[in-house]
This record gives C-alpha cells, structure tokens and sequence, in this order.
C-alpha cells in the first residue's frame, strides 16, 4: 500500500479541515468629507466657486463681477437665468467664520444693487459653520432675505465638497487626478481617462508655445486640453 497520501503522523489531521465561516470583511477605507480647499488661493477658490455655479439649475451665463479694486457690492460672481433674476455669490476662503462676518456678509450684500434683482445668495466659504451661534445667525438672515424674496444658501466646507462629488471634473481640473481618485472614486476617475491630467495640460501648453496643433488631435475644453487616447 502506497503511503504517498498519508499524513505525517505529527500533525493532526483536523488542521487540514478548511474554516467553517467565511473570511472577515476586508478593511474599511473612508473617503475625505472635505477637499482641500485652504491649499487653493483666493482667486482660485472663487473661480472654483464660478465653476460650480455654472452648473447650477438653469444657470444661463456665469461671470465673476469686477476686477481687483473695483467696488463689488457684496458679490464676487453671478449667474443670470432665464427668468432674468440672477443668482449672486459672496466667496471667502477664510479658515475661520464666525457669525458676526455672516451678519456682514448679507448686510454688505443687502446694501448693493444686486439685491433688486436676484433670487438667490449664496455665501460660499472654505471654513467650516458647524456652530450654534453661526447657524443661529444663518436662519436671522435667511428669514430677513426670504422677506425679499432672495433665499440664502450658506455653503462651508463640508456642503461644497458634497456638492463637487457630483463634478469628479472640476475636482480633477483645480485639485488633480489623485484627489478624484480619493475623493469620488476609481470608476469617476476611470471616466476621465481620455482627459489629459491639468498638470500635463499645463506642460503641454507651454511647450507648444504659439506653435499651431492639428485639430485632429487635440481641443480645448474648458481652458484645457484634451488629448484624443485610444481607449
């Protein structure tokens, strides 16, 4: 009798029973509530802001208002609609926020001409407004404007990223690939995948200089380039 199948007799043979339960979960990895916004300058925060605004619901032209140094009225952005009301954005990429600035931020906004015409402000920070007293302040001035008809949409931190989860997009455009990847997932990222990187985009453009490109292989596409890869 052959003993090519017997086991050493030092080992019990129950250790060669497979397990009776199924292996545990793997490892929960969360993704960041936030994006960073405190790493974007001011003006690149409000043209993010400018960015997300523009895909608001009936959103017909969107513009940042003024220049540098230009009295602005309380807004740094609007976006006209067909109804010919506007909505209006106040942008502060401030790391702290505290009530009395939300008090200032819709008295400066109530005292301009923009209140006459619009019926929506928002005020978009990079802070957070997770305080009693600010949201206390918040709902003051949400029933002071409503008295005009204007709703106020206070965005901080947390809600704005929320809402750039649906725009793996502009996240890729002012944040980088790596941060779609985190932030919204690898199918979203696997989406952009014929969309050239910003930071390539940028290289890119500076090495063709004025030099013309064939418009065969390249278009613009909202200030960036992209390159047609094969799938």
């Amino acid at each position: 009798m052959s003993s090519e199948n017997t086991l050493p007799p030092e080992i019990p043979a129950d250790l060669y029973i497979p397990p009776d339960r199924v292996e545990p979960d793997p490892p929960v990895i969360s993704r960041p509530s936030e994006l960073p916004f405190g790493q974007l300058g001011w003006e690149t925060f409000e043209r993010l802001c400018l960015r997300v605004a523009a895909q608001g619901r009936d959103s017909g032209y969107a513009r940042l208002y003024g220049r540098p140094g230009q009295g602005q009225q309380g807004i740094d952005l609007y976006v006209r609609r067909s109804t010919g009301r506007y909505e209006v954005w106040q942008s502060k990429r401030y790391k702290e926020f505290t009530a009395a600035k939300i008090k200032e931020a819709v008295d400066t906004f109530w005292e301009g001409a923009w209140r006459q015409q619009s019926d929506t402000f928002v005020l978009c920070v990079a802070a957070s407004l997770q305080d009693t007293e600010i949201q206390h302040e918040i709902e003051r001035q949400a029933q002071r404007l409503q008295e005009s008809q204007i709703e106020f949409e206070p965005l901080d931190a947390q809600r704005f990223s929320a809402r750039l989860r649906n725009y793996p997009e502009i996240i890729d455009d002012f944040f980088g690939r790596p941060w779609v990847v985190a932030f919204c997932g690898e199918d979203a990222a696997h989406q952009l995948r014929e969309r050239l990187p910003t930071k390539e985009a940028a290289e890119l453009r500076k090495s063709l200089g004025n030099r013309v490109v064939p418009l065969d292989n390249f278009m613009i596409y909202k200030d960036i380039i992209r390159l047609d890869r094969p799938n």
